[in-house]
């Protein structure tokens, strides 16, 4: 994902993976 230029699809899938993150962590807590 690039800093300048920034699409609204790199955020739509940088929002996709935190999203993975954040399931894939809170459920081992």
């Amino acid at each position: 994902i690039k800093i300048v230029g920034i699409t609204t699809v790199d955020i739509k899938l940088f929002e996709g993976i935190i999203g993975k993150v954040k399931v894939n962590v809170i459920p081992e807590k």
